[in-house]
């Protein structure tokens, strides 16, 4: 006890709970465009935009990029990328997945509640540069 005001002596809670305030979040890239008609630049361009206008920014480190190209957005099938991005999204290898909108990662409202809520189970956030953090609202 506190001799000055009978209260007990305060604990230190960096021990405990410590606080990482600074932490650097990691990010992984996902970029889609939809049709063969389409640049192939675009994954390119949409890499350069989530870096530019939201990694800087945010103090995001990008350490993992996935893509799909010439691919529909109304199914998750036949989305190499997509399948790669949510297995290591469970592995926990980084903490905030970045498109530029989630129309890059689903077309229908189904999956993107899908994806979502995997994402969340998984300690993982999505962010998009349109919208910032996504939550439910955003699906």
């Amino acid at each position: 006890m506190d001799a000055r005001n009978g209260s007990q002596p305060t604990q230190d809670y960096d021990k405990i709970l410590p606080i990482n305030a600074s932490k650097t979040k990691t990010a992984a890239l996902y970029a889609r465009y939809s049709t063969d008609k389409q640049n192939e630049r675009s994954i390119d361009d949409q890499f350069a935009s989530c870096k530019r206008l939201y990694a800087d920014r945010n103090g995001c480190k990008i350490v993992q990029t996935f893509s799909d190209a010439a691919k529909t957005s109304a199914t998750m099938f036949n989305r190499d990328g997509l399948i790669k991005m949510m297995q290591a999204a469970e592995r926990r290898e980084f903490d905030v997945i970045l498109a530029e909108g989630v129309d890059r990662i689903a077309g229908n409202s189904a999956d993107m509640h899908s994806i979502y809520d995997r994402l969340e189970f998984c300690g993982v956030e999505l962010h998009t540069v349109a919208d910032g953090r996504v939550n439910d609202m955003h699906i």
